[in-house]
């Protein structure tokens, strides 16, 4: 069995160093060879495949696997750049061609064979880097990226690394440096063509010079930097007048061995870029190579004017050139590149509580008898048929969920997951396989990318399930049951149909075998669920931007947010400012201050943090951009006005589809699943389906239930429970309250003075909420703020990174 986890659980973050022993320490061998004086590299793990590319000393394996490759072209050059890149272990790789396979490609496309003719080149480059491949996600998309111009810069903005690859001439060479100059990508380019093959790399740096530089495109204010990005396609380079396409591969011919050449050039080249804070490489930014007699061109024509007879060193230097360096001096990499370098630990903000190389954050996991099932339809079930089936021997309180009857039509199940059924350990047993997440919950990334919730594998990490005795009532921890995954199966699949973003899509279940029981009668399952977030939006998010607002605003800001709270609601100056849960529960009226202009300072930089730092360096070029072209309101209350904005939204969808999202009342009381918690903040690199202009995500409909399938115990009806949901659910919530018990804190302390600060918070959230509830307004997303508010994103989760909700 290949395990692809390795770098993210036992070996995340290391990188070998090259060390020598010392003459007594222990493995000194006097006669030894020097390679095996070197202080060894950690034992091998078993089934790591990239351990002999780990052990070299100064790869960083770390950052190979974060990186998402966007490879322009599926010829000769770009299927074997895509091979080479899914045996390096990168994360993604993005396929991009308009053409079909033909019998002349078959010498040097790698990824081709005699049975791909007349097949898309992207089609056969996915089908065939299959046996290749070791962990990486591949995309394909087969376009004309000078037509599809727009597609490009989407994946290239979402990319961390491009390849130029597409033979199609020197005018969109120029394009694709001057979009990656603009996006801050680093990007390399390759060609072949008889016996020589190249490559260009170009770093991203401020200063790094383009090809859009030369006097031939400076006067085309398409092509530059700051209008690149805002073509939808590039037929302007056909009116160019000295634009000419290149050669056509049949004058000049074209092998494998120039081709898998250069491929290998460029991915080394970008191996050699992404390490050098770390090695001190400095690759050579342009590198020509001649495979007929062995030598870069820097070495033929030095060889050409050795044969012309004695010479000094002097007419060598001056008529041969000395090759380009990417970095003058090596010195710390820019910020793009440190940001390329951190997607992976940025993304794992989404999903993972704390530092994933935290131990306490590890979930350990033994293998378990048990079965996957993907569930085609459930018949309809009355209530004393779900208790019956639940608990065989009537000892045990199991949950009742108020739906009378529960049927649907099953999804279509993820076929790259293979997981056999698994509980959770403790940390001295088993195998790290993910994380933690609540409880009874843990986070699993997958080799393909995807991260999965396993819901009901174990209580905590005791490993066993437990019974929990509460008032002399016996009920079991750390499953589900068989009425609560089916319910969040189906009715999670009802809620995707209403047009709602939601972020477990439900893939089947485990159910585990009952000699693992430690509580006869009770059938125990565990949730499975391709997942897009985890961080919550109350717990995590709110709370984060809460504190982020002590970091950015200062006290001109805040005495302006003060004062606009009093001339809103019209108050003297000594008058108490009452909070807002106050106001709604009094029925008062609350104002939004989201179009409030605000000064807004980026955080400062902390000590050791790199990641805080990398994100501040990131957000002070974007907002300094931004507020220095436009008159711009506050960032952080846009930010907040769209979190009311979509749990508004949500809950009108789902209340317009006669759906509740779990509220009811039993003899423990009264239950309300709509609250904040039950969002979460979406992963944007996220392949499922999904609104790209909404930050968050809807989960937990494993207590779910329609109008025509409730069965109250109570005097409450259906409509009943929506205003619950409204009012008293989500509504409450995000005025400050924590009256409904949603277990949302809402609690996050600030210094004096900044009181006001929390109270615009809680007002714009409701505002924004009643009118989506009402249909009243807009989705408040701004596109040209997207880059700012991921880092505002981010930062707000690393500040609540350890809070477990």
């Amino acid at each position: 069995m290949v395990r692809t986890d390795v770098t993210s659980t036992e070996l995340y973050g290391y990188v070998r160093r090259e060390e020598y022993l010392k003459k007594g320490d222990e493995g000194w061998e006097e006669e030894a060879r020097v390679e095996t004086r070197k202080k060894a590299p950690l034992k091998e793990i078993e089934n790591d495949p990239f351990d002999r590319q780990r052990v070299i000393p100064d790869f960083d394996q770390n950052i190979i696997e974060r990186q998402v490759c966007l490879v322009l072209g599926t010829g000769g050059v770009g299927q074997n750049t895509a091979l080479v890149l899914s045996r390096l272990g990168v994360e993604e790789i993005i396929l991009v061609d308009k053409d079909t396979v033909d019998p002349s490609n078959l010498n040097r496309q790698c990824l081709s064979s005699k049975n791909d003719i007349s097949k898309r080149k992207v089609d056969a480059a996915e089908e065939n880097i299959k046996h290749h491949n070791i962990r990486s996600k591949i995309s394909k998309y087969h376009i004309d990226v000078t037509a599809n111009w727009q597609t490009v810069v989407q994946l290239a903005s979402r990319s961390t690394f491009v390849f130029n690859c597409i033979d199609i001439g020197a005018g969109f060479d120029a394009c694709v440096a001057s979009l990656t100059k603009s996006l801050g990508k680093p990007l390399s380019v390759g060609q072949s063509y008889g016996w020589t093959y190249a490559t260009e790399l170009y770093s991203a740096q401020p200063t790094c010079p383009g090809a859009w530089d030369s006097p031939k495109y400076a006067a085309i204010p398409q092509m530059s930097p700051e209008e690149i990005t805002l073509q939808d396609n590039l037929d302007f380079l056909s009116s160019i007048e000295g634009i000419k396409a290149n050669t056509p591969t049949r004058y000049i011919g074209s092998w494998v061995v120039p081709c898998l050449g250069c491929a290998t050039a460029m991915v080394g080249q970008m191996t050699s870029y992404l390490t050098s804070t770390v090695s001190g490489h400095n690759p050579q930014s342009m590198f020509t190579m001649d495979v007929g007699t062995g030598e870069t061109q820097s070495e033929s024509m030095l060889r050409s004017v050795t044969e012309m007879g004695p010479v000094d060193a002097d007419t060598v230097a001056s008529l041969v050139p000395q090759p380009q360096r990417v970095f003058d001096e090596v010195e710390p990499s820019p910020i793009v590149q440190k940001f390329a370098a951190s997607v992976a630990e940025l993304r794992s903000l989404l999903f993972v509580c704390g530092s994933p190389s935290l131990e306490s954050q590890k979930a350990y996991f033994t293998p378990i008898d048990g079965t996957l099932v993907v569930p085609e339809k459930v018949i309809k079930s009355n209530q004393q048929e779900w208790k019956d089936i639940l608990d065989k021997n009537g000892s045990l309180s199991v949950p009742e969920t108020p739906n009378t009857a529960l049927e649907g039509v099953g999804q279509v199940s993820d076929e790259t997951f293979t997981l056999s059924p698994l509980i959770k350990t403790s940390s001295n047993e088993g195998t790290i396989k993910g994380f933690t997440s609540g409880i009874r919950s843990a986070m699993i990334l997958q080799p393909n990318g995807c991260w999965y919730r396993l819901k009901g594998c174990g209580n905590a990490s005791d490993g066993a399930f437990t019974i929990e005795t509460h008032e002399g009532v016996q009920t079991p921890r750390g499953c589900s049951f068989m009425n609560t995954v089916l319910t969040e199966y189906f009715m999670t699949k009802k809620v995707i149909d209403l047009g709602i973003e939601v972020a477990n899509h439900p893939i089947g279940y485990w159910k585990y075998a009952p000699k693992v029981d430690t509580s006869p009668g009770i059938d125990k399952y565990c949730g499975i669920f391709k997942t897009i977030g985890d961080r919550r939006a109350g717990d995590h998010l709110l709370a984060g931007i809460k504190k982020l607002c002590v970091e950015m605003l200062a006290s001109s800001d805040v005495q302006k947010i003060t004062n606009r709270i009093r001339a809103d609601r019209n108050l003297n100056s000594d008058d108490d400012i009452l909070h807002t849960d106050m106001m709604t529960a009094c029925e008062m009226a609350v104002f939004s201050i989201s179009d409030l202009e605000l000064y807004e300072a980026v955080p400062k930089h902390k000590e050791g943090n790199t990641l805080w730092n990398l994100c501040c360096e990131r957000l002070q070029r974007s907002l300094h951009q931004i507020k220095h072209e436009q008159s711009c309101p506050s960032l952080l209350f846009h930010i907040i006005s769209r979190i009311g904005w979509e749990c508004g939204n949500t809950l009108r969808l789902l209340h317009e589809g006669r759906v509740s999202w779990g509220t009811y009342k039993d003899s423990l009381g009264t239950h309300c699943n709509a609250h904040l918690n039950n969002l979460v903040v979406k992963d944007p690199k996220s392949n499922l389906p999904g609104d790209k202009s909404l930050l968050l995500a809807a989960l937990d409909f494993d207590m779910s239930f329609t109008e025509d399938t409730y069965k109250p115990k109570t005097e409450w009806d259906f409509d009943s429970v929506l205003e619950f949901e409204t009012k008293n659910g989500m509504r409450q919530v995000l005025s400050g309250s924590d009256f409904s018990s949603t277990g949302v804190a809402n609690s996050v302390e600030v210094p004096s003075g900044y009181e006001p600060v929390l109270t615009a918070v809680h007002d714009t959230l409701v505002v924004s909420f009643d009118a989506a509830v009402g249909a009243s307004s807009q989705n408040p997303h701004n596109p040209a703020l997207d880059s700012v508010v991921e880092d505002v994103i981010n930062l707000s989760l690393m500040l609540t990174a350890d809070v477990v909700a």
